[in-house]
C-alpha cells in the first residue's frame, strides 16, 4: 500500500472520462493509499509523472458543480496533507472569437489577464449564471487567486517551447491509444467535419414566418505551421450551470476576453493554490454534442503532463503544504458557521420553508386556540422580495391595513390561494403583514459553505443573512402558503360562513361560483352575432415551440413572436378570427411551464383560473393544440415537465381532441426529423399513450394552410371536451393543490426540497468533522507544549552534569598529557625506523605490481585480439556455409573496398552466386552502399544478373524503396522492363499489384512500358483491375494505359475478365471509363455473350442496362446469343434473353433460327420454350 504523505502533486477530475484519460499518463501507477480519511467520498489513482508523486481525485458520479470540486479538495487535503500544488484539468466549452481562433480539441489554461472592463484576473472567474442570462452581461461573485509561481514560471517555459517547436499532444495521444485500443473510439480524434461553429445571431430566413436557421462559420483548415490541437491562455469563466448560449458566451467573450467555460474550478477559492486545464469539447452553445468529449480530455491530460515534467521537484517541495496554508482561524470560522445546525434551541435552526409532505401535514398538531388552521408556514416571497430590491418597510407601507378585506371573485380564490398556487394578488398585497410570519429562510448553498471555508473572505452570519432572501444569485422563492392560512381564509366572516352551510369550526373552502366578470381574456368569450359558431382551440406547448407564431399566422393579427431567451406569452390570451362567414376560431394563447416571466405555481394558477372561469361561461374547447420543437435532440428538464403537466391537465378522456404538433422543421434534415417524431409516437412516456387513446399527429411548416389544415381537424370532430383540470375543480368541487396537475408540480417541489435537505444534512456531517479535527488539534497542541517544557527540563539537567564531567575531564587530561609527551619521544624514534623499512618494502613491492600489471594487459590484449579474429574466421566459416558467400560478398557486406579491389585484382569472380543466386552486386544494392555498387558496375558486374527468382539488381532496389539506389542503376543502363519471374512479370507489374502508387509514378516517369505483358497477356492496368485496385487502375489511365487493350492471349479484355470474374463494382468502373462495351475477343465474343454463356444474370443486367447490344453477333460462323445459349440448351438463360427484349425469330448468315439450333442440339424443352414464346 502507499504512503498519502509521498504525493505532492494534487490532480481533479470532475466525471469519469476525465479520470480515465488521467490515468493513461501516469508514467508509473503505484498502490492504492494506505489510508484516507474516514469521510473522505473521493476514488483516488496514485502514480508518478516524471519524478512527481501525483494523487489524481475523481468526484463521486453525479456530483459535480463547485461546491462538490470544493469538497473534493477538501477531503484530498485531510488524506494527502503533504499536497503543495493542485491541478483542475478535464473538458470545458470554448468561447472562440475573432481574437481568439479556439476550436474543438483545443485546450485552454488559465492565467492571470487583464482587461478593460474586468481588471486583472487571476485565471479563473466566478459569475452568477441567472443574473448574466437575465440581464445580459457580466455578473461576477469570485475569482480564483493567482495559481501556484512555480506553475505560472513552468506554463512560460512550455508555451515559449511550443513557439519554437510546436507541442506533440495528437502524437503523445495517438501512442497511448495504439497501445490501448479500447480507448480509441471514444478517446480518437473525431472526424475535421464534425467541428462545426454557427453564428450566435442568425442572419438567414426562410418564408414568410422568418424563422431563423443557424448559420455555419467557414474557417480555413489549419497548416502545418500552426498547432493542432493548439494551446490557449487566458482567463475561465466558472459557474454551478452548463453554459449552452451563444450570445451569452459572446458577451462574456467581449467583456473579459474569457477563453472557456466550466463548472468547478470556482469551487477551488484562494486557499487551494491551483491551475485549470480545460479541453474544448463544445462551443457552449445549443449545438453541444458529446463526440469530442473523450479527445478534449485527453488532450488535456497531456497538456498537464507536460507541464508537471516541467516543473523542477525542488520548486514544488520548497512550497508550503496546502493544508498548512490555510487561514489560522479557519477550524474556528467553520465551527461558527455550522453552529446554527447544532442548536438545541428552535430560534437557532435554519429554517427550510418549502411545501409540506402531505403525509406530515396531516400528523401535524393543531393549535388549540385554533382548531380549523394548520400551523403558520411563512409566506410568499415575491421576486422583488428574494433578488433584495424592494424596501420591506415600504411595502408595507404601500400595502392595504391588516383590517382590509381581499376583494376577489370565489372562483379567483380557490384557485389563486391553493398551497400549490400562492396567492394571486400583486407584489404589494403580498408583502403585506409580514410581521405576522418568520422570514423566509431557505437552506444554506453548499457553494457558498464550501468557498467561505477557503477563501477566508466570507463571514458566516453574512452567509446566513444573504440565505435569507437578501440577493443571494442561487436563491430559490419559498412556496406560498395553503388556503387555512391566506388572507383571504382570515378575513372571511364567520356569520357569511354559516350562512352558506359551514360551521365555525369547519375549514374554510370557498365555492366555486359564476364568476360576475368575464374570464381574463383579452378578447373575451362572447359575440354579439347570433348566427356566427364560436370554436375555442387552446394551445399550448414548452415556450419557444412556436405557439404565438402559429396563432399570429393563423389569425394575420400582430402576435409577438419571440426569438431571444424571454417568453412572449405572458398571460392566458384569446386571439380570433373569421374563419369564414360563419366560424369565428378562438386561439387561446397560453404560457409554457418553462416560462422566464413566472414560475410553473403562477403559471397553473393562470391557466386554471381561466379554464374554470370559461366553464361558467358555459364555453368549452373544441380541442387542444399541443406544439413540440422538431429540433429538440432529446425529451429532458424542462420539455418533458411540460409534456408532464400538459397531461395532468387534460386528462385521458380528452385525448381524442388533442393535436400533437411538431414544429421547426426547416431547422432541421427531413431524415432526422422524422426518426424523432417516430420516437416520440413510439414512446408511450413521451406521445406513445396519447396517440393510442386518439391523439393526431401533425407536421406544422412554415405555411397558414398547414396551420387552418389542423383547426379544420379539430373542427370536424365536431364535439367539445372537458378538461380533467375543469372537472376535477369545477364539478367535484376539488382545490387546485388536489388536482392531478396540483398533486404532479407538488411532488417536484418536494423532490427538490428532499434532495436540499439531503444535501444540507451532508454538508452538516462534514462542518462536524471539520470541528472535531480543530478540537484535536487543540488537544494536540496541549500535549506537544507539555512534552515540549518537560524536554526543556531534561536539557538544563543535562546542561549542568555536562559541566561537572567537562572539569573532571579537564583534570584527567592533564595528567594524561604528561605521561604521553615522555611515551611520545620513545615511540617518535622507534616509528621512524620502522617508517624506513615500511618506504623500502614498500618501493620494492610496488615495481613488482607493475610489472605483473603490464604483463597480464599485454596477455588480454593478445587474448582479446584473438577472440576477434577466431569469431570473425567462424562467422565468415558460417556465413560461406549457410549462403556459399565467396569472400568477395563478404567483403561487400563489410563494406570494405579495399578489400574488394584486392580481391578482384587477384582474380575473384564478380559474378560468383551465393545459396540465393546473388552476386555481390545484390550484396551492395540490399545494404544500399551506393559506393560499393558504382565499384563492382565499374569493374565490370553484370547490372542484369538474376537471382534464383528471376530478379535483378534493380527489382530489388525498388522493392527495397531505395530510390537513390534505383536512379544509380537506371543511371547505368540497367532494363527497367527486364522481366523479373518466370511468368514475365516486370517490375511495374509487382508495384501496380503491391499499390504502391509513388514507386509506379516513379516507374513510369523512368519510362517504364505501361503496356508490358506478362505470360497470360496481361498488362498492369489488367492487373490493377484484376486486383481490385480501382486508384492504381484511375493513375494507370491517366498515364495512357489502353482501357480496351487484350488482357488475355485469347483477345479478351479487361470488360471480358470482369464479367466472368464477378467483380461488379470494376465492370461500372470500366464502363464509367469508357472501356468498349461492345470489344470482341479472338472468337468474337463481347463482353455481354461471355457474361451470359457463363450464366452470369447480375453482370448481364449492369451490361445491358449500360447499353450493351443483346443482338451482337458473338461467333463469325454463328448467330447471335440467342442462337449460342439455344445451341447449349440452356432453358433459363434463353428465357432471360427473351425477358430482355432478345429478337426470338433472328437469323443467322444460313437463315437459321434459334428454334433451329435448339431442335439441331435435341433440346426439346428450349425448343418448347421457344416455341410458346414465338419462335
Amino acid at each position: 500500500m502507499s504512503d498519502p504523505n509521498n504525493y505532492t502533486v494534487g490532480w481533479i477530475s470532475a466525471i469519469e472520462i476525465e479520470y480515465t484519460a488521467a490515468q493513461e499518463f501516469l508514467d508509473e501507477e503505484h498502490d492504492q493509499p494506505r489510508r484516507v480519511h474516514q469521510n473522505d467520498e473521493n476514488h483516488y489513482t496514485l502514480g508518478k509523472i516524471g519524478k512527481h508523486n501525483v494523487v489524481i481525485a475523481v468526484l463521486p458520479r453525479g456530483d459535480n458543480g463547485v461546491a462538490a470540486a470544493a469538497m473534493a479538495a477538501k477531503d484530498m487535503m485531510h488524506s494527502f496533507p503533504n499536497v503543495r500544488v493542485c491541478l483542475m484539468v478535464g473538458i470545458g466549452g470554448g468561447a472562440p472569437s475573432g481574437k481568439h481562433d479556439i476550436r474543438l480539441g483545443d485546450v485552454v489554461v488559465s492565467v492571470p489577464t487583464f482587461s478593460g472592463k474586468g481588471g486583472n484576473q487571476g485565471g479563473v472567474v466566478q459569475y452568477d449564471y441567472a443574473k448574466t442570462i437575465q440581464e445580459r452581461r457580466f455578473h461576477g461573485t469570485k475569482y480564483l487567486n493567482r495559481p501556484p509561481r512555480a506553475l505560472l514560471t513552468a506554463v512560460n517555459g512550455l508555451s515559449a517551447k511550443h513557439r519554437r517547436k510546436g507541442n506533440n499532444i495528437d502524437t503523445t495521444i495517438n501512442n497511448i491509444l495504439q497501445k490501448n485500443r479500447r480507448l480509441q473510439r471514444e478517446y480518437g480524434r473525431p472526424a475535421p467535419d464534425s467541428d462545426k461553429l454557427y453564428l450566435s445571431d442568425p442572419v438567414e430566413t426562410l418564408g414568410a414566418d422568418k424563422v431563423p436557421v443557424p448559420k455555419l462559420i467557414e474557417r480555413h483548415e489549419r497548416s502545418e505551421m500552426e498547432d493542432n490541437p493548439a494551446i490557449h491562455y487566458g482567463l475561465i469563466a466558472s459557474a454551478d450551470n452548463f453554459m449552452e448560449d451563444a450570445l451569452i458566451r459572446d458577451i462574456l467573450a467581449k467583456e473579459l476576453d474569457v477563453l472557456c467555460f466550466e463548472m468547478e474550478a470556482a469551487g477551488l477559492m484562494n486557499s487551494f493554490p491551483c491551475l485549470v486545464i480545460r479541453g474544448i469539447c463544445d462551443y457552449s452553445d445549443r449545438h453541444w454534442s458529446k463526440g469530442w468529449r473523450g479527445y478534449a480530455a485527453m488532450a488535456a491530460a497531456a497538456y498537464a503532463k507536460a507541464l508537471l515534467q516541467a516543473v523542477p521537484v525542488s520548486d514544488v517541495d520548497s512550497m508550503q503544504a496546502i493544508k498548512d496554508g490555510l487561514p489560522p482561524d479557519f477550524f474556528g470560522r467553520a465551527k461558527s458557521l455550522i453552529a446554527p445546525f447544532w442548536g438545541d434551541k428552535k430560534k437557532e435552526a435554519v429554517s427550510v420553508s418549502v411545501i409540506p409532505d402531505p403525509e406530515e401535514t396531516q400528523v401535524k398538531d393543531r393549535s388549540k386556540d385554533q382548531p380549523d388552521q394548520k400551523s403558520p408556514i411563512p409566506p410568499t416571497v415575491t421576486k422583488s422580495s428574494v433578488t433584495g430590491d424592494v424596501d420591506p418597510e415600504e411595502t408595507q407601507i404601500n400595502g392595504r391595513n391588516k383590517d382590509q378585506p381581499l376583494q376577489t371573485s370565489p372562483t379567483q380564490a380557490a384557485v389563486a390561494q391553493s398551497p400549490i398556487m400562492g396567492s394571486a394578488e400583486s407584489e404589494e398585497t403580498q408583502t403585506k403583514d409580514r410581521s405576522k410570519y418568520q422570514p423566509c429562510q431557505m437552506p444554506l448553498n453548499r457553494t457558498d459553505v464550501a468557498q467561505s471555508l477557503t477563501t477566508g473572505g466570507i463571514d458566516p452570519e453574512e452567509t446566513l443573512a444573504k440565505d435569507r432572501g437578501q440577493g443571494h444569485p442561487y436563491e430559490k422563492p419559498p412556496i406560498p402558503p395553503t388556503v387555512a392560512q391566506s388572507p383571504v381564509s382570515r378575513d372571511v366572516d364567520p356569520e357569511e360562513a354559516q350562512a352558506n352551510g359551514r360551521s365555525k369550526d369547519q375549514p374554510h373552502r370557498m365555492p366555486l361560483k359564476k364568476p360576475a366578470k368575464p374570464p381574463p381574456a383579452k378578447t373575451g368569450f362572447t359575440s354579439s352575432q347570433s348566427d356566427i359558431e364560436h370554436v375555442y382551440i387552446a394551445v399550448m406547448g414548452v415556450t419557444g415551440a412556436g405557439k404565438s407564431y402559429l396563432i399570429s399566422l393563423c389569425t394575420g393579427k400582430n402576435v409577438k413572436v419571440g426569438h431571444n431567451l424571454e417568453s412572449c406569452t405572458a398571460d392566458v390570451e384569446d386571439v380570433e378570427f373569421m374563419l369564414n362567414d360563419h366560424v369565428c376560431v378562438h386561439l387561446i394563447d397560453t404560457p409554457g411551464f418553462d416560462d422566464t416571466s413566472r414560475s410553473d405555481v403562477e403559471v397553473l394558477q393562470n391557466i386554471a383560473v381561466w379554464l374554470t372561469d370559461s366553464i361558467k361561461h358555459n364555453i368549452k374547447l373544441s380541442g387542444i393544440i399541443y406544439l413540440h420543437r422538431i429540433i429538440d435532440v432529446r425529451m429532458a428538464g424542462s420539455t418533458l415537465r411540460n409534456l408532464s403537466m400538459f397531461k395532468k391537465l387534460c386528462g385521458e378522456n380528452a385525448y381524442s381532441s388533442v393535436v400533437l404538433a411538431t414544429s421547426m422543421w426547416s431547422q432541421v434534415d427531413e431524415d432526422t426529423g422524422a426518426q424523432r417524431e417516430q420516437e416520440l409516437i413510439k414512446t408511450k412516456k413521451f406521445w406513445g399513450h396519447m396517440h393510442e387513446k386518439g391523439s393526431r399527429i401533425f407536421r406544422l411548416d412554415q405555411t397558414r394552410e398547414s396551420c387552418l389544415k389542423i383547426i379544420k381537424y379539430i373542427i370536424s370532430l365536431g364535439s367539445t371536451t372537458l378538461l380533467e383540470l375543469q372537472d376535477e375543480i369545477v364539478y367535484q368541487g376539488r382545490q387546485i393543490e388536489d388536482t392531478e396537475a396540483g398533486v404532479q408540480l407538488n411532488q417536484d417541489i418536494i423532490r427538490e426540497r428532499k434532495k436540499h435537505q439531503a444535501e444540507l444534512l451532508a454538508l452538516k456531517t462534514q462542518m462536524q468533522e471539520i470541528a472535531e479535527m480543530a478540537e484535536h488539534d487543540a488537544e494536540l497542541q496541549r500535549a506537544l507544549k507539555e512534552e515540549y517544557d518537560e524536554l526543556k527540563e531534561n536539557i538544563r539537567r543535562s546542561d549542568e552534569e555536562q559541566a561537572k564531567l567537562k572539569q573532571d575531564l579537564k583534570d584527567v587530561h592533564e595528567r594524561k598529557e604528561r605521561e604521553l609527551l615522555e611515551l611520545k619521544k620513545e615511540m617518535e624514534a622507534e616509528r621512524k625506523r620502522y617508517d624506513e623499512d615500511q618506504k623500502r618494502q614498500a618501493e620494492e613491492h610496488e615495481a613488482l605490481i607493475q610489472k605483473v600489471l603490464s604483463m597480464g594487459e599485454a596477455l588480454e590484449r593478445q587474448a582479446q585480439e584473438d577472440t576477434r579474429r577466431a569469431e570473425e574466421d567462424a562467422r565468415r566459416v558460417r556465413a560461406w556455409a549457410d549462403h556459399h558467400d565467396t569472400p568477395l560478398h563478404l567483403a561487400v557486406q563489410d563494406g570494405k573496398a579495399d578489400v574488394v579491389e584486392s580481391l578482384l585484382m587477384q582474380g575473384a569472380n564478380i559474378e560468383a552466386k551465393d545459396k540465393y543466386g546473388g552476386t555481390p552486386l545484390f550484396d551492395a544494392v540490399r545494404k544500399g552502399n551506393e559506393d560499393m555498387a558504382k565499384l563492382l558496375l565499374d569493374r565490370g558486374a553484370d547490372i542484369e544478373a538474376k537471382n534464383k527468382e528471376g530478379r535483378t539488381p534493380l527489382c530489388n532496389a525498388v522493392c527495397n524503396r531505395n530510390m537513390d539506389m534505383t536512379k544509380l542503376l537506371l543511371n547505368r543502363g540497367a532494363d527497367i522492363d527486364a522481366e523479373q519471374t518466370s511468368d514475365g512479370w516486370t517490375i511495374l507489374h509487382t508495384m501496380v499489384a503491391e499499390g504502391n502508387a509513388d514507386t509506379v509514378k516513379f516507374l513510369l516517369d523512368h519510362e517504364a512500358n505501361i503496356e508490358a505483358k506478362v505470360d497470360n497477356g496481361c498488362t498492369p492496368f489488367g492487373l490493377a483491375i484484376e486486383k481490385g485496385k480501382e486508384n492504381m487502375a484511375k493513375l494507370l489511365l491517366y498515364r495512357g494505359a489502353d482501357i480496351d487493350r487484350a488482357q488475355r492471349k485469347n483477345g479478351a479484355t479487361s470488360l471480358h475478365v470482369m464479367a466472368e470474374f464477378e467483380k461488379a463494382d470494376m465492370v461500372q468502373f470500366l464502363l464509367n471509363h469508357g472501356a468498349d462495351i461492345e470489344a470482341k475477343n479472338d472468337e468474337g465474343r463481347t463482353p455481354l455473350g461471355v457474361a451470359i454463356l457463363h450464366r452470369k444474370k447480375n453482370w448481364a443486367n449492369i451490361l445491358l442496362n449500360r447499353g450493351a447490344n443483346i443482338e451482337a453477333r458473338q461467333r463469325v460462323d454463328c448467330g447471335r446469343i440467342l442462337h449460342v445459349m439455344a445451341a447449349n440448351g440452356d432453358a433459363d438463360m434463353v428465357d432471360f434473353l427473351l425477358d430482355h427484349g432478345a429478337d426470338i425469330r433472328a437469323a443467322d448468315d444460313e437463315n437459321y433460327r434459334p428454334r433451329a439450333y435448339a431442335r439441331g442440339g435435341g433440346f426439346k424443352d428450349v425448343e418448347k420454350l421457344l416455341k410458346a414464346r414465338g419462335g
